[in-house]
């Protein structure tokens, strides 16, 4: 929380854990959602149904700017988290252990 609440709590909802332990845990949802993929010039997966399965190859829009530190995109919503390059330094600057991050396609 000291070093990722400021992100985290503007970006998504923070819960406390309670645990029998002297340390304190917080659960995160992240609800920020931003539409930056370039549905057209990325390489995209469907289902049958038409609906969008999974993204292979992701090109940003160009009108994509810039990106807040943890978000979602709405294509796929439910099971990725993505955050920005400032995430992921703020993670490495304050030693910060347990995360995964993986480059986009």
């Amino acid at each position: 929380m000291q070093a990722l609440g400021d992100m985290l709590s503007r970006n998504g909802e923070l819960a406390p854990i309670k645990m029998n332990e002297a340390m304190q845990y917080y659960g995160f949802n992240p609800t920020r959602i931003v539409d930056v993929v370039d549905e057209e010039k990325s390489t995209i997966a469907y289902f049958s149904s038409g609906r969008l399965m999974d993204i292979d190859h992701y090109v940003l829009r160009a009108d994509a700017k810039e990106l807040p530190p943890i978000f979602r995109i709405p294509q796929l919503v439910r099971n990725t988290t993505y955050v920005s390059d400032e995430f992921i330094a703020r993670v490495n600057e304050c030693k910060l252990t347990g995360f995964r991050f993986q480059p986009l396609p």
